[in-house]
């Protein structure tokens, strides 16, 4: 379903980015999802959302660093 292919999409782009904390959670509801429950997303996927906000604004915080 799309709990599976969107946390697997984002689990590949954190690994490329080396965001560890964000790669295992996405492999988690990876296999949440995998397996057909969803016992256990709603919280990991809160955390995730918490997560990639910080590293949002983390990357906004230092974009002027990297303007020409």
């Amino acid at each position: 379903g799309r709990l599976f292919a969107s946390s697997h999409n984002l689990k590949g782009l954190y690994a490329s980015l080396g965001l560890t904390p964000l790669h295992a959670l996405c492999s988690e509801i990876v296999e949440i999802a995998r397996l057909g429950g969803l016992d256990g997303a709603a919280d990991r996927l809160a955390r995730l959302e918490g997560l990639h906000g910080e590293v949002v604004a983390i990357i906004n915080g230092h974009s002027g660093n990297f303007k020409q």
